[in-house]
């Protein structure tokens, strides 16, 4: 008798213990999960604020040497790109410089192709050749550079930001123009030619570049974007989009780069290298 009234009573209080059990869970279990979203909150909000007051601590307001490099900037971009009157006076100055740079580095055959005007195929705008170049290679090479010349100067102008700042003015307009160069040369030759192609006035920027071994001479094609300003109207002149916002900056807006101050002596042009002169090209 005394042993089931026992068992009841255990299991009475049993019941209730799973009875406060459950209650417990069911309240208790959603308000502490609850505080643990808010604990781990509060811990990113500090380290964030710890990560910001340092940032904030770090910032240094321009100096008299930054301001005085910042109004010299203004027009250091109109200064450097290369001016000219009209496309064809850049045609015949960049040739002019191309034929001259050909001839130092000894290149056996070289030949200009772009269009004389947008949309066009090089083969209907104007060419110039020096020395020969494997004729049947270069037909078989042309569909590809006429693809490649069209890529140079299709969709938005990758640099219209940094040339259509409001806050570095141009008195002239901008031209971009594509031009291909096929080169024929043995390798120490053509490869010193492709390093000084960029060395002249008119900053000719690479964009796409075929290297292929010939039975003689190494064989090469190059696509190049040239860009200038000019005074008489261009038929390769950049427009602006209507609507385009053209105050992105190049760099990441969060960059800590943004928070330093600038050094006045790492913004002035590198010095050009030329390629060493004993690579072991010429091994087989």
């Amino acid at each position: 008798m005394k042993t089931s009234r026992l068992a009841r009573t255990l299991l009475h209080i049993l019941s209730v213990l799973a009875v406060l059990a459950a209650w417990v869970v069911l309240d208790w279990h959603p308000t502490i999960r609850e505080l643990g979203r808010l604990r781990s909150e509060r811990g990113d909000v500090e380290r964030k604020l710890k990560d910001y007051t340092f940032t904030v601590s770090s910032f240094v307001f321009p100096d008299k040497a930054e301001n005085e490099l910042f109004r010299h900037g203004a027009g250091a971009l109109d200064r450097e790109m290369p001016q000219m009157e009209d496309d064809e006076t850049w045609s015949s100055s960049l040739f002019a410089w191309l034929r001259r740079q050909a001839g130092k580095d000894e290149i056996a055959g070289l030949r200009f192709l772009f269009s004389a005007w947008p949309g066009k195929n090089i083969g209907s705008g104007l060419e110039w050749m020096q020395g020969e170049v494997d004729a049947g290679w270069l037909t078989s090479q042309l569909p590809e550079i006429r693809n490649r010349l069209r890529e140079a100067i299709s969709g938005r102008f990758p640099w219209e930001n940094l040339f259509f700042n409001p806050a570095i003015p141009m008195p002239k307009s901008l031209a971009v123009r594509p031009l291909a160069i096929v080169l024929t040369a043995p390798l120490p030759a053509l490869l010193n030619f492709v390093n000084h192609i960029s060395w002249g006035k008119f900053r000719l920027e690479i964009v796409y570049l075929v290297l292929e071994p010939g039975p003689v001479l190494y064989r090469a094609w190059l696509i190049c974007r040239s860009s200038y300003l000019f005074s008489k109207p261009s038929a390769w002149g950049v427009k602006v989009e209507p609507g385009a916002d053209n105050d992105i900056l190049l760099i990441d807006p969060d960059s800590p780069l943004l928070w330093q101050s600038l050094d006045p002596h790492s913004v002035w042009r590198k010095d050009q290298h030329e390629l060493v002169a004993d690579s072991g090209w010429n091994r087989e």
